[in-house]
């Protein structure tokens, strides 16, 4: 029998449908982050490095020329990339862990241009704290880590591998970083439920207005 859907909102909480349009200076600002990263990474491979470990990096790593240079990018982008996803939603997952929650994987797929994986953290009435810190867990923590790799190693694939992990998470956290305007802009004590699937509740407290 399936659970019942939407949950019962739990003592002193009404179910709650908050905004859902997001406003253009989040939409600027999460454009102007995702420029930001683009920038702001290869300029600091230039900058604790020097432009010649940078030109090293776009003539030995990103541009192969024979058969084994070839496939020994491909590895190394696929591999890199694996990191990356691996990395990005088992930090959500472990965050989710941390309170208590269950995780479930999920592919978003809308069409070849529009798709994603995520990790859908469920089984309990969650705070907004606890969806920010899910949320943001990949970004404050495997940024950083490849950030640290990147300035203090000296070997051109590792260079290359951290700045690929700090450029990618850091932009693909723009999704994350919309949730949290979302989080954070609602009322307090306010309390949502996911499943499994992906479908979410919002309840907030009885005192709160609509």
């Amino acid at each position: 029998m399936a659970p019942e859907w939407p949950p019962a909102p739990p003592k002193g909480y009404r179910k709650h449908e908050p905004k859902s349009t997001q406003p253009w200076f989040v939409t600027a600002t999460l454009f102007c982050w995702l420029i930001g990263v683009l920038v702001a990474v290869p300029a600091l491979v230039v900058s604790v490095h020097d432009p010649d470990t940078a030109v090293r990096i776009v003539r030995e790593v990103l541009q192969p020329d024979t058969a084994d240079e070839w496939t020994a990018y491909i590895v190394w982008l696929i591999g890199t990339f694996a990191v990356l996803l691996v990395g990005h939603e088992s930090l959500h997952a472990l965050a989710g862990r941390w309170f208590g929650l269950r995780t479930a994987f999920q592919f978003e797929y809308h069409h070849p241009l529009s798709w994603s994986p995520e990790i859908v953290t469920y089984g309990g009435f969650q705070s907004r704290s606890q969806l920010l810190a899910i949320a943001l867990a990949p970004l404050i923590i495997l940024t950083p880590v490849s950030i640290v790799v990147l300035v203090w190693s000296q070997h051109l694939w590792m260079i290359a591998s951290a700045a690929v992990l700090a450029l990618g998470n850091s932009a693909g956290a723009v999704g994350d970083l919309a949730s949290v305007w979302t989080f954070w802009d609602l009322p307090d004590g306010e309390l949502i439920y996911h499943d499994s699937e992906g479908r979410r509740q919002y309840y907030t407290p009885m005192n709160e207005e609509k």
